[in-house]
């Protein structure tokens, strides 16, 4: 989210948590965020769209450092 171009949108949907926004050569961003219930951790998944053709997935976990 550090690379969008205007404004990040963030919707709750249940327990899940949107982020949309634009980065530089049209591309637009869909990120979910799902918050894992084990050690403060979170599953996300990114889907990046050019002119609304997929171009880039990825899938990981976030978590939080011990000390953080």
């Amino acid at each position: 989210m550090s690379q969008a171009v205007g404004p990040v949108a963030i919707d709750r949907v249940g327990d899940r948590y949107l982020f949309r926004f634009t980065m530089a050569g049209h591309l637009s961003v869909e990120q979910w965020l799902t918050p894992l219930r084990v050690a403060m951790s979170a599953r996300t998944v990114t889907k990046v769209r050019k002119f609304g053709l997929p171009v880039a997935t990825t899938e990981g976990t976030v978590r939080k450092l011990p000390g953080g």
